[in-house]
């Protein structure tokens, strides 16, 4: 039975959701919630029938809009009424520190049912590195996919208006001005969730300050070349990263720049940013790399181009790296989860046994990198044809700052910041403004969350280089 949950209900529900669920102690049944576009939900309906096939585990998802997801997953958790597992997860770590994530070294570490081997050598290497706690010992996350964000181009619009795919955001400016003119939407968005324009924060800061040197002077915590959250928490409270530095200023200039190119309402737009793509009325769209599956099942008429990201070029920003870079693809952070109250209920063997299917080359995983041609997590899964260009688009250099997580370091901040963006892209603030108004914000949180972390932050800060 499916149920799609939406704003005008979460609060009503929030008590009571799963009152028609799985019972106490029944592992005949299993609850799953997401927010996954309409596209994937037979593809999820087929795995989860073949799953019961063959266990007798019944599998209910709960879907939930995604602008409102979490603010029902939150209501949830409140209400001791979450369900088994929760896919898009995005605090797993401090619910893990407050007891309502079941921690899944154990299983991770004894044989999967399904492969016969152990679970976690199920995963390509590697895969598994952000599925940790904060003290990194504990994993408590699961993963069913790899994605890289993508620009999508319509090529019958581009090939009518003899534009060039955009190498650089120059470039891509340029371009959509020209898309414009011709009475075409220049590029469609949604900003009403966390989706495309936040999916530009990594590869727009990465370029701005790839030539800093701020990476070499902080790695000094795991020493890897690489900051990781803790390393970007210490150069947060050092004054090294701050959000009205110059890279950052550079990325709100950029993406309030770009507002006239933007398809009318974005703000509140969800889903229908895609729609606008797929009708041929948006000449470019940032999409995942799982869209040319939605593109094939729905039988989309649009004649897409993909292509890299444009990266930052000096006339942008004039510190900037300048050149095309293809990065790794980066583990993904995990963000599936098993409730500690599956556990107590006793479902957890069978909720853990859904994942394990799900990630079976030879059953649920090859179902699933099948079906939705995501990019595949587990070994021994083959591309699909129409998916192996995206190769071309990775390479092996690392991504060293990720610094858009600067803007995730508390759940409460990044609400409270993602209300003062939408309106920022709507008023009259400069981006020197804005990235102060950022500064100010986030400030306020910076300590409370160094006090909540496992880490002695504040014990390294004598050593940054």
């Amino acid at each position: 039975m499916k149920k799609l949950i939406t704003v005008a209900v979460i609060l009503l529900l929030s008590l009571s959701l799963f009152s028609c669920g799985a019972k106490q102690n029944d592992a005949s049944k299993i609850t799953i919630s997401h927010c996954q576009g309409e596209w994937c939900w037979p593809i999820l309906e087929e795995i989860a029938d073949a799953y019961t096939e063959e266990t007798g585990v019944e599998v209910e998802f709960i879907y939930v809009a995604a602008e409102s997801y979490d603010q029902w997953r939150e209501a949830q958790l409140a209400a001791g009424s979450e369900p088994d597992i929760i896919w898009g997860m995005t605090n797993a770590k401090t619910f893990f520190s407050s007891g309502k994530i079941l921690p899944l070294t154990d299983y991770y570490n004894s044989e999967s049912r399904f492969s016969g081997q152990l679970w976690k050598d199920d995963y390509i290497d590697g895969i598994l590195d952000n599925c940790y706690d904060e003290n990194g010992e504990e994993l408590i996350t699961n993963v069913l996919s790899r994605a890289q964000i993508n620009l999508y181009y319509n090529k019958d619009i581009f090939n009518e208006l003899n534009l060039e795919v955009p190498e650089t955001w120059t470039e891509f400016m340029a371009a959509a001005q020209t898309a414009k003119d011709a009475g075409y939407i220049p590029f469609s968005i949604m900003n009403s969730s966390t989706w495309t324009l936040e999916w530009m924060e990594d590869p727009v800061l990465e370029d701005c300050y790839a030539n800093s040197g701020i990476a070499d002077r902080l790695d000094v915590i795991t020493e890897n070349g690489i900051l990781d959250e803790n390393e970007i928490l210490l150069g947060v409270k050092a004054g090294l990263l701050n959000y009205n530095d110059p890279e950052f200023v550079t990325y709100f200039k950029l993406v309030k720049e770009m507002t006239p190119y933007y398809n009318v309402g974005f703000n509140s737009a969800s889903w229908e940013f895609e729609a606008l793509f797929n009708e041929g009325k948006a000449a470019m769209t940032l999409n995942g790399s799982w869209y040319p599956n939605q593109h094939m099942i729905n039988e989309t008429p649009v004649n897409y181009g993909v292509a890299m990201l444009p990266y930052v070029d000096s006339s942008i920003y004039s510190d900037s790296r300048n050149e095309r870079v293809k990065y790794m693809v980066s583990p993904p952070a995990g963000d599936i989860v098993v409730t500690q109250k599956a556990a107590d209920e006793g479902r957890a063997d069978a909720a853990v046994g859904f994942l394990q299917f799900i990630s079976n080359a030879k059953g649920g995983g090859k179902l699933w990198a099948e079906k939705t041609m995501f990019l595949p997590v587990i070994k021994d899964v083959e591309l699909p044809e129409v998916m192996k260009p995206f190769e071309d688009f990775t390479g092996d250099t690392p991504m060293v700052y990720s610094a858009g997580r600067m803007l995730h370091l508390d759940a409460e901040a990044h609400t409270a910041y993602r209300k003062i963006f939408c309106d920022y892209l709507e008023n009259d603030q400069t981006a020197e403004e804005f990235a102060a108004e950022v500064q100010e914000l986030y400030s306020g949180y910076i300590d409370d969350v160094i006090a909540l972390n496992s880490v002695d932050i504040n014990s390294y800060i004598d050593k940054i280089k």
